[in-house]
């Protein structure tokens, strides 16, 4: 005769090891499809956009700035002035403020582009930069001499 402990091991006892290796080999292959989510991930951000992620960065670290810098003035060995600086002024315009219609923008802008002595080209480009949607800001002229501005 047989004891219980052995009916009990070959009855069911060890069943459970096969649910066990499932459970195993689930786990197993759930960490396995994110770890190739997250490789894939990594090749198309290294790969795949390389480029565009290079420019990214670059546009955020390298800039360049036009600065004018006051620079004092330049005197002979008598003491009279050579060169100073001259402080001049640029003007702008928000479009939105220009008038309700298309019309009175236009002759709006007409006005303040012969009171800011613009050429025809000039008028030309700002002109273009007026009927962009949503735009608040656009120059009109930039460093107008004194007498202009």
């Amino acid at each position: 005769m047989r004891s219980d402990r052995e009916r009990r091991l070959d009855v069911g006892a060890w069943r459970g090891v096969e649910g066990i290796r499932n459970r195993i080999l689930l786990l197993f292959l759930v960490l396995m499809g994110g770890l190739v989510l997250v490789l894939g991930r990594a090749v198309h951000l290294q790969v795949v956009q390389r480029d565009w992620l290079g420019d990214l960065a670059r546009s955020q670290v390298h800039r360049v700035l036009d600065l004018a810098p006051h620079r004092g003035e330049i005197f002979d060995r008598d003491g009279r002035t050579l060169a100073t600086s001259v402080e001049v002024d640029s003007i702008f315009v928000d479009p939105l403020l220009l008038g309700a219609t298309i019309e009175e923008r236009r002759a709006v802008f007409d006005a303040l582009a012969r009171a800011a002595e613009l050429t025809p080209a000039q008028a030309a480009r700002v002109a273009e930069r007026l009927d962009i949607p949503n735009n608040r800001f656009v120059w009109l002229r930039r460093r107008v001499p004194p007498a202009v501005a």
